[in-house]
Order: C-alpha cells, then sequence, then structure tokens
C-alpha cells in the first residue's frame, strides 16, 4: 500500500477493511489453520499487503478498501440455491451497526436476502441474577425489534444468538417478541457437551443448535492491533510524521458466508472490519 494511499486512508475518522471471498485466495488458505482467529488475521494481512487496492470507496466520513468484486451470483437459480449466513459481533448497544452491516453484507455479495442473521451481544461477563437479566433484557429487546424489521421487510430470513447463557437465551426468546429464535451459535472451547437445560428448551423450541470455536470480540481486539498497527498508527510512522501513535481502535466485525446448498460447500465466505479513528 503506497504511502500517497495511508495519507488519504488516515484523513477519514472511520476505516472499513473488506478481505474479500478469502476462497479465491489460495495464499491465504495455505496459512491459516481452522482457528477462525488465524482466518481474519491472515485474510486482513493479505489484504493490507497488497501493492494496489482494486476498490477504494470514499465517503463523507469514511474510507472502504475492498478488493476486486467476487461475490455477485449473476444466475438467478443460483440465487435460489444460496444460503447466505451473516454473523455481527456487536462492539455496544448501538442497533444502527446492525442496519448498516446487512445492508453492506448485501451489497457486497449482490444477494436480496440474507438468510441466517446470527447477533452476537456486547460482551458481558456479569452474571446473571435477577435484576441483572432484566437490565440486560431491556438492552437487547430494542436491538431484536430493529432485527424484526429487517425480517418484516424482507432483508432477513431467520435470526439466531450467539453465545447465550441459557437463561439469557430462554427471557429473550419468552419475551414479547414477534420474531423468535431459530439457531443458537454455542461456544463449546472448554467444554464439548452442551447444557442439559439448553438442549432440552432448544428442541421444544425448534431452535437449531450450533457450535462454534469463534472468539469475542474483545479477544480480537489486541490480535487485529498487531496486524494493523505498520497501517493504522505505529511508533516509527509517528515518528515521521504519517500519523498519530494509536491512530485507530478496531470497532467491530462481522462475517458473511454463501453455501451452495445443492452441494453443500461453501462458496464465498468474508470478514468485514471497522476502525473509528481515536480523538487525541
Amino acid at each position: 500500500m503506497s504511502v500517497a494511499l495511508l495519507r488519504q486512508i488516515r484523513s477519514f475518522p472511520d476505516v472499513r477493511i473488506d478481505t474479500g471471498n478469502i476462497h479465491r485466495h489460495v495464499d491465504v488458505l495455505r496459512r491459516v489453520s481452522t482457528d477462525p482467529v488465524d482466518e481474519l488475521l491472515a485474510s486482513l494481512e493479505s489484504q493490507l499487503q497488497c501493492a494496489t487496492i482494486p476498490n477504494v470507496t470514499y465517503g463523507p466520513d469514511m474510507v472502504i478498501l475492498a478488493p476486486e468484486t467476487e461475490y455477485t451470483f449473476s444466475d438467478e437459480n443460483a440465487h435460489f440455491d444460496l444460503k447466505i449466513t451473516l454473523k455481527i459481533f456487536m462492539p455496544d448497544w448501538d442497533q444502527r451497526h446492525i442496519v448498516d452491516c446487512v445492508d453492506t453484507a448485501l451489497q457486497q455479495l449482490g444477494v436480496r436476502a440474507i438468510t441466517q442473521l446470527i447477533i452476537c451481544f456486547p460482551d458481558d461477563d456479569e452474571t446473571d441474577t435477577d435484576e441483572k437479566l432484566s437490565s440486560w433484557l431491556q438492552k437487547a429487546l430494542p436491538v431484536w425489534r430493529q432485527l424484526e424489521e429487517l425480517v418484516n421487510d424482507g432483508r432477513v430470513t431467520s435470526l439466531g444468538v450467539a453465545d447465550l447463557s441459557t437463561e439469557r437465551l430462554i427471557a429473550l426468546n419468552e419475551a414479547p417478541i414477534r420474531v423468535r429464535l431459530s439457531i443458537n451459535h454455542h461456544n463449546v472451547e472448554g467444554c464439548c457437551a452442551l447444557p442439559q437445560d439448553l438442549r432440552e428448551y432448544a428442541s421444544e423450541n425448534n431452535i437449531l443448535i450450533l457450535t462454534h470455536n469463534d472468539p469475542h470480540l474483545g479477544e480480537l481486539r489486541e490480535k487485529v492491533a498487531e496486524k494493523t498497527a505498520a497501517y493504522l498508527g505505529d511508533d516509527r510512522l509517528f515518528e515521521l510524521g504519517w500519523c498519530a501513535r494509536n491512530d485507530y481502535e478496531f470497532f467491530f466485525a462481522f462475517r458473511y458466508t454463501a453455501w451452495a446448498q445443492s452441494r453443500s460447500l461453501v462458496c464465498s465466505k468474508g470478514y468485514l472490519l471497522q476502525f473509528k479513528k481515536n480523538e487525541f
């Protein structure tokens, strides 16, 4: 990436980096294990190290770096065969991020609807008491109602959650909502067995449980910062006057996956990361 482009990028308060379809980048696939963190970091590094960025889009407050369009499924039959899953890692409780993520994914993939939208609520290490559970639900419900609007207008077909405790999952699903949960992403790291009460509730309420080993957003921050330091904030560049120290902070990410259902094959997978400029 040229110095001139870096200077242009740093003039914007927000930077988005789209990794592109990592299944078309053999150099990335050769370097990664089954760890999704390794996959994300390798694809991010590959994009940043490109000598030229084919698509740079400038908005009033944001610049978007993306590879050449790789996703569009022009054949009408292909649209019907696709299952598109979008997983959003929320940095905070601002539901505007969700609409933005969905619209961006639809545009990038060239499709009309997301089949499954999985929401990963903001990290929260607190142990639930009745009072804390009620407080959490009051924050989660406005987000869920925004998701319901996306289902209502046809941009999303079904909704799911990730890494909720059994108590929170039940509280959300039993709340006065119009669209019930259909999927639960459950992280089995450190324990290969699903909680009995979770299995029973999911079975009784037609909730599909899918296991995963995705990281929480908080776990990614330090590792992503290391990969992007030379581009979005670095001591050496600071000394040269090219950027402010710790210029940008990793804000949020989402992952999109396109399955060809007739072949049970992942045909497209990518990440989009957003960075916000720190104020000094």
